[in-house]
């Protein structure tokens, strides 16, 4: 019975479920309804909203290690190309993207 109500839940096949209840008594219907509006509308909406927000909760610690290291790696960067004076000089600047260019 379970595994029927499963199946009427994921709407897979859903009038092969409930008409062989409603076959037998016309108001198997209602309960068939009732079931369908609150596990459809409801059930799965509830579903959506756990699943999304731990996606959420995950995408933030993402974005936040990914910015971290960002800005560790543009540091490191810095600290390599500066000359004495803690700045990156025109010439090593161009040097740089020549390197990376070719």
């Amino acid at each position: 019975a379970v595994a029927n109500m499963w199946i009427l839940f994921t709407t897979a096949n859903c009038p092969d479920i409930f008409i062989r209840a409603v076959n037998l008594n016309q108001k198997y219907f209602v309960f068939f309804w009732m079931y369908l509006v609150l596990t459809l509308y409801l059930l799965n909406n509830v579903f959506l909203v756990v699943v999304y927000e731990a996606y959420k909760g995950l995408l933030r610690d993402d974005m936040r290690l990914f910015l971290t290291n960002r800005v560790h790696a543009l540091m490191c960067a810095f600290e390599t190309l500066k000359s004495s004076e803690d700045v990156v000089s025109k010439d090593d600047f161009c040097r740089l993207f020549a390197v990376i260019d070719s």
